[in-house]
């Protein structure tokens, strides 16, 4: 009730939130973080509200599996898109470590990201 605005807490319900107390208050925390945040998600409500929050963002989801991974993810940091990683897992590849601790290399006025991608041969 403190953080939530009751207008913005109604259309997240819209786009499928479940209106439990426990989905608002991370869905609050969702929105207020300054950090990247994890979801735990094994019913898939909060990616499906997710994915329905940020459609007119363009959002860019994607596979942690998946062989253009690291290419998608540039191209949606490179444009400005939210960029939603399904299924990392227990572990966190290297790749995302630079982004999730927001290690961003100012050049004037642009703020970059150096991504590193480790190839095991």
């Amino acid at each position: 009730e403190i953080f939530g605005d009751q207008l913005e807490i109604r259309e997240w319900i819209f786009n499928d939130l479940p209106s439990d107390n426990f989905s608002i208050q991370n869905a609050i925390i969702l929105k207020r973080c300054l950090k990247y945040c994890v979801c735990i998600d094994p019913q898939y409500q909060a990616n499906k509200w997710l994915k329905n929050q940020q459609a007119p963002n363009e959002l860019i989801t994607l596979n942690y599996n998946d062989s253009k991974f690291v290419n998608e993810l540039e191209m949606g940091i490179k444009f400005g898109r939210p960029v939603l990683v399904e299924n990392i897992g227990n572990k966190l590849d290297l790749v995302l470590h630079p982004i999730c601790r927001k290690e961003y290399v100012s050049d004037g006025n642009n703020n970059s990201v150096n991504l590193f991608l480790f190839v095991s041969s």
